[in-house]
């Protein structure tokens, strides 16, 4: 039995905050979940994530929907996150992928390729004067930096960020939103559910940090995909699509029937 027969029982929510993104993970999804996959992006001059959760569940309801799966996929899985507390009845079920129950502490983390400090950037980072300096809270701004990439840093110069490729035109409103999102204090209170699925070998996202958020929803299977990098699906399509086998059996009866309201199930 493959993950593709399992899944046809719903369907799939393929959100993500920022339009850079998007396609890659409705791509990735499409391929092998033989049902339909509804991407949803951040409406336009979105800057919130709340705005977004807003968008998925408009989206749910055009579609007439009474439940499906959401499968967030890195910044997804805050939307899932957020999306699971708010409106839990619209889900069968929860799948998290190559993420941590917040932002600020992963790109922190010096293993995370994302933090300033990580060794492949912090020479660099010291030599042009953006490492150090004052996190106080001033606004962000985005910087090219030579042999670095692009670099999100306070205007007093501290470098809190680091992405190898150039922004998405909607990133600069949505990073003040993702810089705060922390969902720990409140995702004992999910009860959608869950699948947090991470690789090993993830340079995003340690290990540590995709621990910390399964340990924190109640209930939730956990599958570390040996050696998967930041998106196990492209890498290790056959131990991901077995994990979610796993998942998806064990809330195949809650998806049993759903589907779009009106029409035979």
């Amino acid at each position: 039995m493959s993950a593709t027969s399992l899944l046809t029982a719903s369907t799939i929510c393929a959100p993500h905050p920022t339009t850079l993104f998007l396609r890659e993970t409705t791509d990735l999804l499409s391929d092998i979940a033989g049902t339909e996959v509804v991407p949803v992006g951040p409406p336009r001059d979105a800057s919130s994530l709340d705005e977004v959760v807003e968008a998925i569940e408009t989206k749910r309801r055009s579609l007439g929907l009474e439940r499906w799966l959401l499968w967030g996929m890195s910044g997804g899985s805050f939307l899932g996150q957020l999306y699971a507390r708010r409106y839990p009845s619209s889900l069968a079920g929860l799948i998290l992928a190559s993420s941590g129950p917040y932002f600020r502490p992963t790109v922190e983390d010096p293993d995370c390729i994302l933090c300033p400090r990580h060794p492949a950037w912090r020479s660099r980072l010291e030599t042009a004067g953006l490492l150090g300096g004052s996190d106080d809270g001033l606004p962000a701004v985005w910087q090219a930096v030579d042999g670095v990439g692009w670099v999100y840093r306070r205007t007093t110069g501290a470098a809190l960020l680091v992405s190898p490729d150039e922004p998405s035109s909607n990133l600069p409103r949505m990073m003040p939103a993702l810089w705060e999102f922390d969902a720990r204090p409140w995702l004992g209170g999910v009860t959608s559910p869950a699948l947090v699925l991470c690789g090993t070998a993830d340079p995003v996202v340690p290990l540590v940090h995709a621990r910390a958020l399964a340990a924190l929803l109640p209930g939730a299977r956990f599958a570390a995909i040996a050696g998967g990098g930041h998106i196990p699906l492209a890498d290790h399509r056959s131990e991901v699509e077995q994990a979610v086998r796993g998942f998806v059996a064990t809330v195949k009866l809650s998806c049993d029937g759903v589907g779009r309201r009106g029409q035979p199930r």
